[in-house]
């Protein structure tokens, strides 16, 4: 019997919540250890040995130990029972999946993050005023990633997921990371509004919804809680 893997996560990490995400969605037994990036969890002798990077998540299966979300992704899908879809067998619709995980390293987890980080997370953190022009900057790359996606990888509503008609990890590591600017919605802090713009990227979570995922992602959930309370504390 195959012994359940340690998953590190922050969860106000989207490749962590992802991880985490993945593990819960696609069944694989688990133990999940929160870290704290802002407490120094992250920097511990014990947790450096694990990720010399000092970042998360990490994966911990037995005495081997993984970084970065993509290789936790493939490894688990390689190494556990899982269903097919999460990453296909098939070269060629694995190779979909891996074009997608590809892009997204420069685009969705590039500028969602960047966006949030200079609109909010930096600010709240150094007490220092919004760059605007850094602002303008990922909110226009984030602008066109949502474009691409809507138009290119969701096909203009030809295809009911990143990658096609199934869902696959693709659609987790987006659905985390176009979670996290779209927090702000619910607190008014951007008016920045992505479904009014793109209507198959409105549709899209639902089609999430029936897969049971969009409920894992969404900040009323135990993955979403610490960010919610967060803006929460900063924000009059």
């Amino acid at each position: 019997m195959i012994s359940p893997v340690r998953v590190y996560v922050d969860l106000m990490s989207q490749p962590a919540r992802a991880a985490y995400i993945f593990c819960k969605a696609a069944g694989i037994p688990h133990q999940i250890i929160p870290v704290r990036i802002v407490n120094g969890d992250t920097r511990t002798e014990e947790y450096t040995k694990m990720n010399a990077f000092q970042r998360v998540p990490v994966l911990q299966d037995g005495d081997f130990a993984l970084t970065e979300s993509v290789a936790i992704f493939r490894y688990l899908a390689r190494t556990r029972d899982i269903s097919d879809h999460w990453y296909p067998k098939d070269i060629k619709l694995q190779a979909r999946v891996d074009e997608y995980l590809e892009w997204q390293h420069v685009n969705t987890r590039l500028f969602c993050a960047m966006f949030f980080q200079h609109k909010w997370l930096r600010p709240m953190m150094f007490k220092r005023p919004v760059n605007e022009k850094s602002v303008k900057t990922f909110q226009e790359g984030m602008e066109n990633c949502l474009h691409e996606i809507e138009h290119i990888w969701l096909n203009d509503g030809k295809n009911k997921f990143i990658c096609g008609d199934n869902i696959t990890i693709a659609d987790l590591l987006a659905c985390c990371e176009l979670e996290q600017p779209g927090s702000f919605i619910l607190l008014k802090i951007v008016l920045y509004i992505t479904h009014v713009k793109y209507f198959f990227l409105k549709v899209w979570p639902d089609m999430m919804c029936l897969q049971n995922i969009q409920s894992l992602v969404s900040t009323e959930t135990e993955f979403g809680a610490p960010l919610e309370n967060i803006m929460k504390m900063h924000i009059k």
